[in-house]
């Protein structure tokens, strides 16, 4: 029986986590792309806040 909605957003949501916490930025510091790795870090840590707000106040 395939998982249902709350399932899956859960289990998405726990995997994005883990993925989150062990992200490390690759290049130079102080590096041009340093600063691209940080910018694309924090839009992706700004994606998981937003999802994480919005189903726990079920407001999609």
């Amino acid at each position: 029986m395939p998982a249902d909605l709350n399932e899956k957003v859960k289990r998405y949501e726990d995997m994005l986590k883990r993925a989150l916490k062990k992200a490390k930025y690759s290049p130079i510091p102080g590096s041009h792309m340093y600063t691209v790795a940080k910018d694309y870090y924090t839009m992706a840590e700004a994606y998981y806040k937003d999802g994480v707000y919005f189903w726990k106040t079920k407001t999609l």
